[in-house]
């Protein structure tokens, strides 16, 4: 049959792309496609695309913050939420911002949603929401744990490829 994706009229499979993740892990608890973990949907008709951090679990409490744009906008506008609301929100003029220094760090195991907004003369333009979450502090430890390991099953040839490919999958 038809997957559900496939069923739905183009408009509602662009808004989808946003929750592709839980999509891809839903057909394959039904074992119609394998894992495609790390891939995310590129809708080039967007003026505003978040790049990173989106879907994904990071160790980094002040993440830094990148997104690509296909017009040229005066500033952006990112904005960070977590399950109770705004968390903070900042103005840029380039298409990335390093966590700012006055803003408290972001909390261990909690998800946190973002999106940017561009503004070029009276227009603006959003990004769909981007989700992310922080490690644990014992997860964190298990990949560092793992992670010296893996390095250890190279140490004679740390520079290798065979190396970062075990690292890379290990990642995934």
């Amino acid at each position: 049959g038809k997957s559900e994706l496939a069923k739905k009229p183009k408009k509602l499979e662009n808004a989808m792309m946003a929750n592709f993740s839980v999509l891809t892990l839903k057909r394959d608890n039904q074992k119609e496609v394998g894992v495609l973990a790390g891939l995310r949907a590129v809708n080039s008709n967007l003026p505003v695309e978040l790049i990173s951090p989106c879907n994904t679990l990071i160790k980094a409490t002040k993440p830094a913050f990148s997104w690509e744009t296909n017009k040229s906008m005066d500033e952006y506008k990112l904005s960070l939420y977590n399950s109770k609301g705004l968390v903070w929100s900042k103005k840029v003029t380039d298409n990335k911002l390093i966590y700012p220094s006055d803003e408290e760090a972001l909390k261990h195991g909690e998800s946190y949603f973002w999106h940017v907004e561009g503004e070029v003369l009276l227009e603006s333009y959003k990004s769909l929401n981007q989700e992310f979450t922080i490690l644990s502090t014992d997860e964190i430890s298990q990949i560092i744990e793992q992670e010296e390991s893996i390095k250890s099953l190279f140490s004679s040839n740390p520079n290798s490829g065979s190396y970062h490919s075990v690292l890379g999958a290990y990642y995934m």
